[in-house]
């Protein structure tokens, strides 16, 4: 008896009902859980419980499609790091153009000693530098934030 008792308390527990009410107050409508007045009206809600079968569907899409999106997230952030690879190549090879252009207007004295006839070449190779640095550290740090977030994304798994 016990038991019947105790699935018959959990039947009800389970099909919560609550009523809401319809009222029409100076022009506006208002909703409340009590009645506003006389004339309020009992709006009935239906909840809808899906079947079981349903909802392991549902999860078995929902499961597909974080794997395809894992896969997508994996694989963009493998393009965009080639990509950003590819950056660099560029920027090496116009380092290197810009540095022959400089070394045609420089004059060498010795090993240590350079010379040039316009005014203000070795500033401009120096600020060529650390830009050419600067560029470098932030393609670098995009690589491997990139890279963690791939094996971020590998340890999830």
């Amino acid at each position: 008896m016990r038991i019947i008792t105790s699935v018959f308390f959990l039947c009800l527990a389970s099909s919560v009902y609550a009523e809401v009410y319809k009222c029409g107050d100076t022009g506006h409508i208002v909703y409340s859980d009590k009645p506003c007045s006389d004339d309020a009206q009992v709006i009935k809600i239906e909840v809808y419980t899906p079947k079981a079968e349903d909802i392991e569907t549902q999860q078995r899409i929902t499961e597909t499609y974080q794997e395809e999106s894992k896969y997508h997230d994996l694989l963009a952030l493998r393009q965009h790091n080639e990509s950003l690879k590819k950056q660099i190549q560029q920027l090496y090879q116009q380092r290197d153009d810009e540095l022959k252009a400089f070394e045609k207007k420089i004059y060498r004295y010795s090993d240590t000693q350079v010379a040039t006839t316009e005014y203000g070449l070795l500033k401009k190779m120096r600020k060529m530098s650390a830009d050419y640095q600067a560029r470098m550290a932030k393609l670098e740090a995009k690589i491997k934030e990139n890279t963690s977030k791939i094996a971020e994304i590998h340890f999830k798994n």
